[in-house]
This record gives C-alpha cells, sequence and structure tokens, in this order.
C-alpha cells in the first residue's frame, strides 16, 4: 500500500513539473519578436540622389528621405510604394520627405527634372521669317509660346521651378507653363519652345571697341511677354544725387526683369526709396537660359546717350521731322549710362541702323520692322486668324524728349516713335530681346 501512495505521489509531482515547464514555454512565446522591414531605393534615378539613414527601419517607426538633386536640377517625383505597390503618404519639403515605415517593405523612385535646353541651332537658308528669306535666323533659349493641344494631359504633380515660371510636365513629354487668360481665374497652358531669333546684324560691336568680328546681334522673332517699363508714372526718384525720372532704362522695371537684377523703387513723393528684388537671379536671361547658354551671350556695352535717341538718318530728314519727332536732337531725360547687359532693348538708333532708318512716307513694311505673330493678351498668345500679319506696338529703350514718363516704341505699322499711349506704366506693349553672341 505504501509503494502504491509513493508512485501516485510521484505521478503528480511529475504532472505538476510539466504544467510548470509549459507555462514557461508559453510566456516565452508571448513576448514579440522585433521585426524589421527594408527600404530599397531603386536603380534608374539620375540627376540626383535618394538616400536614408539606414535601410531597415521597424514598423510605426518615422522613415527620413534625403533629397539631393545635381546642379541645376530640381526634384521631379517621388513615390514610396509598398511591395503590394500601394503608394504611401509623404510629408516634408524638396529636401526632406518622411513616411511612417508599414509591416512590409518598401520601395523608392524618384526623378530629377533638368530646366529645357535648347542649342544655338541656325535655321537653313532660305528660311522664311519675319524679314522674309532676305535675313538668317537662329534658334537659341526656350520660352512658353504655343497654346497646349486639347489631347495633351498635364500632370502637375511633376514640375521643374525655371527662373519666375514654374513647368509642369506633359503627357507628350513636353514642359508646359500655366498662365492666366483675360485676367480671369481662368488658366491656360503654354508649350515651352525653342525662341527664334532674327540676326539683325553678324558684326557688331558689342563692346564699342570696333573690334566687330563675327559678332551676332539677334532679336527675337515675335513678342515674347509683356512688361510695365517703370511701375510709377508721376514719381522721380533720387540716385547718388541725381534725378531719376520714370523714363530712365537704367533703373527701369524692365531692365531688371530682362537681366535678373534688382532696381530702386519709390511708390510716391513722399515715400522712402527701396530696392524691388522681385526679378533677382531670376529675370528673362535665367528663364530662357540654361547656365551653359547663358555662357554663349556676351556682354554688350549699352549706350543710352544723345546719339542712341536719334534715328540713324536724323541728319538727312526734313527739318521740320527733325524738330517735330525729334525735338532739333535735344534729349533732357538722356542719363547718358553706359550699361554692361546680355539682354537689353534696342535703342531708337539700333532700330532704326538695322530697320532701314526712319521713313517720312508712311511705308513702314511692319511685315520687317514688327513683329508678326504673337499679341501676349495677359500672357496668352492670340493672333486674329484673319490678320496673319497682326503686329503690337513693342518697347525700345529709348525715352521721349517731351514727357519724362514716355518711352519710344515700335509702332503698329513700323514707325519708331513716342505717343500719349507710351506711358512707362503701359502693360500691353511687348517686350522683343536683343541679345549678342559669337
Amino acid at each position: 500500500m505504501k509503494k502504491i501512495i509513493l508512485l501516485f505521489c510521484g505521478l503528480i509531482l511529475f504532472i505538476s513539473c510539466s504544467t510548470s515547464t509549459d507555462s514557461n514555454k508559453k510566456t516565452t512565446t508571448q513576448i514579440p519578436e522585433n521585426k524589421y522591414y527594408s527600404v530599397t531605393i531603386l536603380n534608374g534615378i539620375t540627376n540626383g540622389t535618394i538616400t536614408t539613414t539606414k535601410t531597415n527601419f521597424s514598423s510605426g517607426e518615422l522613415v527620413n528621405i534625403f533629397i539631393t538633386p545635381y546642379g541645376k536640377a530640381q526634384l521631379g517625383k517621388i513615390e514610396v510604394k509598398t511591395i503590394d505597390d500601394i503608394p504611401l503618404t509623404l510629408t516634408g519639403n524638396k529636401n526632406t520627405k518622411t513616411f511612417i515605415m508599414p509591416k512590409t517593405d518598401v520601395t523608392i523612385f524618384a526623378t530629377f527634372n533638368l530646366p529645357p535646353s535648347s542649342p544655338i541651332h541656325y535655321l537653313q537658308e532660305g528660311f522664311n521669317g519675319t524679314a522674309g528669306t532676305f535675313s538668317r535666323y537662329i534658334t537659341f533659349g526656350s520660352w512658353p509660346q504655343t497654346l497646349k493641344s486639347d489631347q495633351v494631359l498635364i500632370d502637375e504633380e511633376e514640375s521643374i521651378d525655371v527662373g519666375f515660371y514654374t513647368y509642369y510636365k506633359g503627357s507628350d513629354n513636353e514642359w508646359y507653363s500655366k498662365k492666366l487668360i483675360d485676367y480671369s481665374t481662368n488658366y491656360a497652358y503654354l508649350k515651352v519652345e525653342p525662341i527664334r531669333w532674327r540676326i539683325l546684324c553678324s558684326d557688331f560691336d558689342h563692346d564699342n571697341n570696333s573690334s566687330t568680328t563675327g559678332k551676332k546681334l539677334l532679336l527675337a522673332e515675335i513678342g515674347l511677354d509683356t512688361c510695365m517699363f517703370y511701375d510709377y508714372e508721376s514719381v522721380n526718384r533720387k540716385i547718388s544725387n541725381e534725378t531719376i525720372y520714370p523714363s530712365n532704362y537704367q533703373h527701369s522695371r524692365i531692365r531688371a526683369y530682362l537681366n535678373g537684377i534688382s532696381y530702386v523703387i519709390k511708390l510716391s513723393n513722399t515715400s522712402e526709396q527701396t530696392a524691388n528684388n522681385e526679378f533677382m537671379y531670376k529675370g528673362f536671361l535665367q528663364t530662357a537660359f540654361s547656365e551653359d547658354e547663358q555662357k554663349k551671350i556676351l556682354t554688350t556695352k549699352v549706350i543710352n546717350n544723345i546719339q542712341s535717341f536719334l534715328p540713324v538718318n536724323y541728319t538727312s530728314l526734313d527739318s521740320s521731322v527733325q524738330n517735330g519727332w525729334w525735338n532739333s536732337g535735344n534729349n533732357p531725360y538722356i542719363d547718358n549710362s553706359y550699361l554692361n547687359d546680355k539682354i537689353f532693348l534696342l535703342s531708337n538708333y539700333e532700330f532704326t541702323t538695322f530697320f532701314g532708318g526712319f521713313q517720312e512716307n508712311g511705308d513702314h513694311t511692319p511685315a520687317i520692322r514688327n513683329n508678326l505673330s504673337v499679341y501676349y493678351n495677359n500672357g496668352i498668345p492670340y493672333q486674329p486668324k484673319n490678320q496673319p500679319n497682326f503686329a503690337m506696338p513693342w518697347w525700345l529703350r529709348s525715352p521721349d524728349f517731351n514727357k519724362n514718363y514716355v518711352i519710344n516704341c515700335v509702332a503698329k505699322n513700323g514707325t519708331a516713335y513716342s505717343n500719349p499711349e507710351n506711358w512707362v506704366t503701359a502693360t500691353v506693349i511687348e517686350v522683343v530681346p536683343a541679345l549678342c553672341i559669337d
């Protein structure tokens, strides 16, 4: 009997020990394992790099993505997807993006965009431009010009900032700029295309030292934009103890716009003068041309003396025209400045030099002396179908002699002159840039 009791007690002890061991095993398996998931940056990323602090993260952990573009490139698209191809939500800015690590591996891919670039390309002899087949033409630089076709879709998630514009990628793999229409809230997209230029002169004395071999003066074939000459027509400024009139080209809004520089502005006679940096490093020069293209543009000595105001054939004009149109060769608003710019407007003298002088008979051949095709209505090009030679006035840089807030322009009929409509604050006069290359 004693043996049976001892055997029974041993059996109970064995069962008790076994249960305790199983209990300990169950407790061990309930402790969660530290599971990590991988972040893989896909191949094929060009013009920049994408990095993270490590390659494995636990679920719920914050992941930082560091974005480094090369040179002038900018981030286009960046996507983080699970292995099931589900996109994850990203936050942050252009330099750093973040997301929360899910319970799965993820991949990262990004695109970096470069500004549009257009090498100098000479169009074939006989190309029929604004001056017919008698001039040579080139394409150089790029600018928004043609309205988007209905078939093209725009992806605003893929964009690039170029100068003062933002370009968006179209389904045709081209870039487009977004423009307001008719001062409303409606937008249209303009396709970024090579700029066409007319060669006005193949031996241009760009630095005014009589060395002209092979220097080409170019003028845009169309009015590329509109821009006020200056912001206020009735306020003079004072710089280095000199009175600066609204018609002064050196300190104008339009020169700052063309070259990406600042200019001095004064809102009223009682206001303080301040520097307007709206176009600083992002003017027409930086928008239309890549850094490599800008290096191909020569610096021109832009002269604003009394000769620049007078037409090239001034002495041969009728005396009544000399006295009436040109004030007997006098202009109190000439500042005699010599500027070193890459982009500039033509003067009266330059315009009449390269466009056949000032013509008294009214036959100014607008197709040659004026720009044909693009009229910017608040930034949107428009050409009436029934007016194939439709032209708009465009700015010159020479001031009027009679009023200090009026600028000489090329009128619709091709005449270089001033009139009461050419106030510095005019918003419908086109910008036709000029530049010089080797």
